[in-house]
């Protein structure tokens, strides 16, 4: 299991300073000349690495926002990526201290504060002295076998019931995902998809970008293309799970260096195991796919 994604944001006891070339202030023409100019708002920075990898930054007041794939960033590709927490927060904090930002830290200490509403009611939210993570997705690569069989795979699993959601198989075929009974993934989103199939065909690097890129001959096409025909030879399914917000609260998973990350690999785990019903099914009725 490796970490494909991560969203998190920081507050600190003192203002941050601006870092993005353009922003707003907001004026209030009710108080007196002089005082009119709120705190300026930064725009959002699109900090980029190697290979037209970016790595989002926003700067607000005293919070501080980190958004990306730090897998991903300054390499061609994220076939394999980070395998804990620690190493994917490294990488974001080697990019703020670049940019002369304070880095991010474990949390130490949870409080709670009075939150007043408009109504009157009064919510108590969790305070912590470090990164809070908003977004998540965990990660791993299986081979299914070469040819027609990463086809067969993704059709059969779609099958399956997954946290008792129904299984949805993708118009092309080369996806297999579940949604709630209301049609979505507010908390989770999980996914089974043709690796291959992304690499050659999807919205983010693909081998023509690639080839358009640094052309046929270079090193980095030739890199690409190796990985695209392991892929394919292999028939590599990549299996996903996307835990937002609603989710990591859940579970007590949003306060990095407080929370129990094992419980992550106890759900992925699970979720890898969704086709061990597959297997039994296969086995019972003499029926082969892999």
């Amino acid at each position: 299991m490796f970490f494909d994604w991560l969203s998190c944001y920081q507050d600190y006891e003192f203002d941050l300073p601006l870092i993005s070339e353009s922003g707003w202030c907001y004026i209030d023409y009710t108080l007196p000349e002089g005082e009119q100019y709120k705190s300026p708002r930064q725009n959002k920075l699109m900090h980029e690495g190697s290979y037209s990898t970016t790595i989002m930054i926003h700067v607000k007041g005293r919070r501080l926002y980190v958004s990306g794939n730090p897998s991903r960033y300054n390499r061609l590709d994220n076939l394999f990526g980070l395998e804990t927490l620690d190493k994917c927060v490294g990488v974001y904090n080697g990019i703020l201290a670049s940019l002369g930002l304070p880095v991010l830290t474990k949390c130490t200490k949870l409080g709670l504060m009075e939150h007043h509403q408009e109504n009157g009611a009064i919510k108590l939210v969790p305070v912590v002295d470090g990164c809070v993570i908003t977004t998540l997705h965990i990660t791993t690569n299986m081979s299914v076998g070469p040819d027609s069989c990463i086809d067969t795979y993704i059709r059969a699993v779609s099958g399956l019931p997954y946290l008792h959601r129904k299984g949805r198989l993708h118009p092309d075929g080369k996806t297999a995902d579940w949604l709630s009974n209301q049609g979505n993934a507010r908390d989770l989103y999980a996914s089974i998809y043709d690796k291959a199939y992304e690499m050659e065909n999807g919205k983010g690097c693909t081998l023509r970008k690639v080839k358009r890129t640094f052309g046929e001959h270079s090193e980095e096409y030739q890199y690409y293309l190796s990985l695209y025909q392991y892929c394919k030879q292999n028939g590599v399914a990549r299996c996903e799970q996307k835990l937002n917000s609603p989710y990591l609260k859940k579970h007590g998973l949003q306060f990095y260096g407080l929370s129990d990350y094992s419980h992550l690999n106890k759900i992925h785990s699970e979720f890898l195991n969704l086709d061990q019903k597959l297997r039994l099914y296969v086995i019972h009725s003499g029926y082969a796919i892999l």
